[in-house]
């Protein structure tokens, strides 16, 4: 039995808890939690929201706790953090003798010398380094000269459950349309304007669901396209149920995990899919398969003949929605990824 684990998020855990009870969201919300608190495990979960000071800091791999969580989180077997590394965390389990994990903390590689430094540190304090791709651990253990014993592959894996009876059941209430695709993302990986000049070319509509900070140039002048920020998940299942196709475009030169989850939903669910290509979309869905069309990124010729192959050949549709939901199913499933921690916790934490 697991005694007891900081397990630390930037969120506010007791409101998303109630959400995923009441079918509301779904639990990879909140990256295995849900599911280990169900399975019995005693978990002390940090939820304060970063200041603004805090938020700047992170940033440079210095992200810090309150020192009144730190002090409650002394009897715990180990620490647990997400979305970015902390010196504090890495020094606190060093004079307790605690382990700390780091869950998809590996984001692009820094490019300032300070910040490299920090996060050579924060890597070295580190017990374990959880990514969700082997790529990213390769490039990562040569870029920092750290040993692959410290890294840990463990599968992006969504609530396959939760996505499927909402699309079902958007799917019941969808009404005829005019054609549109569908893009939706918010991380830093994600590029728009191929998109939107490949729509434009076409004559075809796009709902796009992102935040300002991703708006291509003049897009909201732009009729073709329509922008949603903030969604609940039923009216983004309603635009899935309605969408000729779906489409992750990413950054050309993207090193770190984009677009997982919105290639896994689409695929789940049985929609056309194109995403740019990237090596590390390569591990969840190899080009091979041919469930997917990819692109190279950044090339609005390739996204528009993509875009005009979906369109204009029915059969090549019929094709790539049958081509996935099973392989995301039983390879992807929060399950999976509940499972493959837990072994992972027993063999080398308790």
């Amino acid at each position: 039995m697991i005694k007891n684990t900081l397990y630390s998020f930037n969120l506010d855990i007791q409101h998303i808890l109630k959400t995923i009870e009441a079918l509301e969201n779904p639990s990879d919300r909140l990256y295995g939690l849900y599911e280990l608190k169900k399975r019995g495990w005693q978990i002390n979960a940090s939820e304060k929201k970063l200041s603004k000071v805090q938020a700047f800091f992170r940033n440079f791999g210095v992200y810090y706790f309150p020192l009144s969580i730190l002090w409650q989180s002394r009897n715990a077997d180990a620490f647990l953090f997400k979305n970015g590394f902390s010196l504090l965390i890495g020094l606190w389990g060093k004079i307790l003798n605690k382990k700390v994990i780091y869950l998809d903390c590996s984001f692009p590689i820094p490019k300032s010398k300070l910040k490299y430094l920090v996060y050579k540190i924060n890597l070295l304090l580190a017990t374990f380094i959880i990514s969700y791709s082997k790529n990213q651990i390769d490039l990562w253990t040569k870029h920092f000269n750290i040993s692959k014993t410290k890294f840990m592959f463990m599968p992006y894996c969504i609530d396959v459950g939760f996505y499927l009876d909402g699309y079902k059941k958007a799917k019941e209430k969808a009404v005829d349309s005019e054609m549109y695709v569908l893009a939706a993302g918010r991380d830093i990986g994600r590029e728009y304007t191929t998109l939107v000049n490949a729509i434009k070319k076409m004559d075809i509509k796009l709902k796009l669901v992102t935040l300002p900070y991703l708006f291509p140039p003049n897009v909201q002048n732009e009729p073709l396209v329509e922008i949603f920020q903030y969604l609940s998940y039923d009216e983004l299942f309603s635009l899935y149920a309605n969408a000729l196709a779906i489409v992750v475009p990413l950054k050309k030169g993207v090193n770190h995990p984009s677009g997982i989850r919105a290639v896994l939903e689409s695929l789940l669910i049985g929609k056309p899919t194109i995403a740019t290509y990237t090596s590390i979309l390569d591990e969840y869905v190899p080009a091979s398969s041919e469930a997917l069309l990819y692109v190279n990124a950044e090339d609005e010729k390739d996204m528009t003949n993509a875009l005009q192959k979906i369109k204009d050949d029915p059969e090549l549709r019929t094709r790539l929605e049958a081509a996935a939901p099973s392989m995301v199913q039983e390879k992807f499933d929060m399950k999976v990824f509940v499972d493959t921690f837990e072994e992972f916790w027993k063999q080398n934490i308790v």
